[in-house]
C-alpha cells in the first residue's frame, strides 16, 4: 500500500525531503522476514528518518491521524515485521552520544549509538559497561533494551540494573521520562523517585514499537583498569589483539 499523497508530505516536512522515502529498492532493503516464515516479506509502506525526539513525536501523531502503523528499527539492528500499512522509522540519524557523566558514572546515548562509537569513548576515559559479543556495529540501546544479557557479560551484573534512565515516546505521541528522571531530577536512577517502568521496555524480541519508541536511555558505567588503547591487527572479522601481561 502506496502513502497517500497528503500524509507523504506531513512526514516529509516533519523530517525533511532528503529522509523519507517510498521508493521500491529502499522499501525493499527494509524487509525483514516475517514471524509465518512468507517466503517474500512485505515492504514497508515508507521509510522515514527522524533526527530527534521531536520528530518521533510527529511523525507517531501523524500515523495515529492517519491510521497507518509505524515500527522502529535502530541503524543495524530491528526485530520489526512491517507490512504495507506500516512505515519503518529508521533511527540512523538518532546516533549522538549525548552526555558522558564520568563524576556519576553513567552515559546518556540516542538509538543508533554503536558500541565502537561508545566503548573506546569510555574506555580512554577510564570507564566501562557490559557489552553482548553481537559485534561493533550493534546499537548499545538496543541491546539494553531487548536482551542484553550475554556469555560475555559474566564480570557484570544483569544488563538491567545498568539502565538509569528513560526517554520514552509512547503510542499517543507524549513523551515519557522514566524514574528520576521524570521529576527533573537526572538520569541518576531508573526507579524513582518517579514511575519505574524499565522492565516494561525489555523482551527477548523486541516489541516492535507496540510500546512506542525509545528515543534516549542513560547507562551505568563500571571503573575500567585497563589498558586505555588497545590496538588490533588483520581485517573483519579476523580481527587479533594482544592483550597486555
Amino acid at each position: 500500500m502506496a502513502l497517500s499523497e497528503e500524509l507523504y508530505a506531513v512526514l516529509e516536512e516533519i523530517v525533511g525531503r532528503e529522509n523519507i522515502s517510498a521508493e521500491e529498492h529502499i522499501l525493499a532493503a527494509h524487509r525483514h522476514l516475517s514471524p509465518q516464515g512468507a517466503v517474500k516479506p512485505p515492504s514497508p509502506a515508507a521509510v522515514v528518518m527522524p533526527g530527534n525526539t521531536e520528530e518521533v513525536q510527529n511523525i507517531v501523531k501523524a500515523c495515529n491521524r492517519y491510521g497507518i502503523g509505524y515500527m522502529a528499527q535502530t541503524s543495524l539492528f530491528g526485530m520489526a515485521f512491517p507490512g504495507p500499512r506500516t512505515i519503518i522509522l529508521n533511527l540512523r540519524r538518532m546516533n549522538r552520544i549525548l552526555e558522558i557523566n564520568e563524576a556519576d558514572r553513567y552515559a546518556v546515548i540516542e538509538p543508533a549509538v554503536r558500541h565502537v562509537q561508545l566503548k573506546p569513548e569510555l574506555l580512554r576515559r577510564g570507564l566501562n559497561y557490559p557489552t553482548a559479543s553481537v559485534g561493533p556495529s550493534c546499537s548499545v540501546l538496543a541491546n539494553f533494551i531487548v536482551s542484553g544479557d550475554h556469555h560475555t557479560q559474566h564480570g557484570f551484573s544483569r544488563v538491567s540494573r545498568y539502565i538509569m534512565g528513560i526517554e520514552w515516546v509512547l503510542p499517543d505521541g507524549e513523551v515519557l521520562r522514566v524514574g528520576s528522571l521524570g521529576t527533573g531530577a537526572g538520569w541518576f536512577c531508573a526507579d524513582g523517585p518517579g514511575p519505574s517502568l524499565r522492565g516494561l521496555v525489555r523482551g527477548w524480541s523486541g516489541w516492535g514499537a507496540n510500546l512506542g519508541v525509545i528515543t534516549k536511555i542513560a547507562i551505568g558505567l563500571d571503573a575500567w583498569k585497563g589498558p586505555r588503547e588497545l590496538s588490533a591487527e588483520g581485517y573483519s572479522p579476523r580481527y587479533k589483539i594482544r592483550l597486555p601481561h
